[in-house]
């Protein structure tokens, strides 16, 4: 007799992976695979084979499974009737560190004329913004270096030659990372409380001297 015998070609596919980022489950798996001619539907699992997602059109080339959490994964394709389960390997998605505040400003108090420095500690970030308040922290400008505040746009603030008119006012700084697109932080308020320097003549009169 004549027998046939039918050979069943594997499902052939390549996986990128696309990292998390913010602290969120962003990342994604992308597979790629080469159109078979006697194969319509493929079909890709994420959990070692334990589950499939939908079945694709093999000859559409290419498909992404999104809002995956960092971790490693164990890839399989098979076809879209169940047969041939191959693996594609393990496979990590990275996680790319958020931008967290380690070490907040605090509040300062000096005398008119003296200098003050506000400081915080900010880990995964590229970029930083001091801002003011003025209303107590109904709103908050950016603040650029000039004669009066310099390293604004660095994690330490300087306040240079305090005004009497600063008491009260908030300081705080936000930072991001450029290379992520997530929303940037802001660290808590710190106040600036300052103080006018007092006199006391031979009589024992107290007075306070203003500035000018």
């Amino acid at each position: 007799d004549t027998v046939s015998v039918v050979v069943w070609s594997r499902p052939i596919a390549t996986a990128t992976n696309t990292p998390a980022t913010c602290g969120l489950s962003n990342g994604a798996f992308t597979f790629s695979f080469p159109d078979h001619p006697n194969r319509p539907m493929v079909q890709f699992s994420l959990d070692g084979g334990s589950t499939y997602q939908a079945s694709v059109a093999d000859n559409s080339g290419s498909i992404s499974y999104f809002g995956q959490a960092g971790g490693t994964y164990n890839l399989l394709a098979r076809w879209g009737d169940s047969f041939c389960p191959v693996s594609l390997g393990s496979h990590t998605i990275n996680i790319i560190a958020v931008v967290a505040v380690m070490s907040q400003p605090s509040d300062q108090t000096v005398f008119v004329d003296e200098n003050s420095t506000f400081t915080a500690v900010v880990t995964n970030a590229d970029t930083f913004q001091w801002q003011l308040s003025t209303d107590g922290g109904a709103g908050f400008i950016n603040l650029t270096d000039n004669l009066t505040y310099s390293g604004t746009q660095t994690t330490q603030l300087t306040v240079n030659s305090v005004e009497a008119a600063f008491n009260g006012y908030l300081y705080r700084l936000i930072a991001s990372n450029t290379a992520t697109g997530c929303s940037f932080i802001s660290t808590d308020n710190a106040l600036l409380n300052v103080r006018v320097r007092t006199i006391i003549s031979n009589r024992r009169i107290t007075s306070r001297v203003n500035r000018n």
